[in-house]
């Protein structure tokens, strides 16, 4: 299996930016310089190799079809697979220390997502097709 190419949606670069400029100076660079270098590792290594085992599927009060989540440390990444053209697309990366339980963190994650607009249209038709239903 080939490895698959990682793009980066609008607000996942945004935060990749913040923390890549936050990285180099400043007050708390080593921390966010040893952020820096968590990123680019799931970025470069973890993600490409097998995104479906690297990561869980994603799911809070809404259910996202094709969304997964996977946390390192204090980052988390929320990601969209498309197999056929064997690209990964991160939607959000997330740095937060926050410890709650899954479906909690899956709840204030999908609000975060929902207001930057890094969720796809069609997870809003799909989860509001779901919210309906029940």
């Amino acid at each position: 299996m080939s490895d698959y190419k990682v793009r980066l949606a609008a607000p996942a670069a945004r935060m990749y930016e913040q923390i890549s400029a936050l990285a180099a100076g400043g007050k708390g660079s080593q921390v966010n310089a040893a952020l820096l270098s968590l990123l680019d590792k799931v970025i470069d290594e973890v993600l490409p190799s097998n995104p479906t085992m690297a990561g869980s599927k994603f799911f809070g009060a809404l259910e996202l079809e094709g969304v997964y989540w996977i946390s390192e440390g204090t980052i988390h990444f929320f990601y969209e697979i498309n197999a056929k053209a064997t690209t990964v697309v991160i939607l959000s990366i997330l740095n937060s220390p926050i410890r709650r339980d899954h479906s909690q963190r899956a709840d204030i994650i999908c609000t975060e997502m929902l207001m930057s607009g890094s969720l796809p249209t069609s997870q809003l038709k799909l989860a509001a097709r779901r919210a309906v239903a029940n």
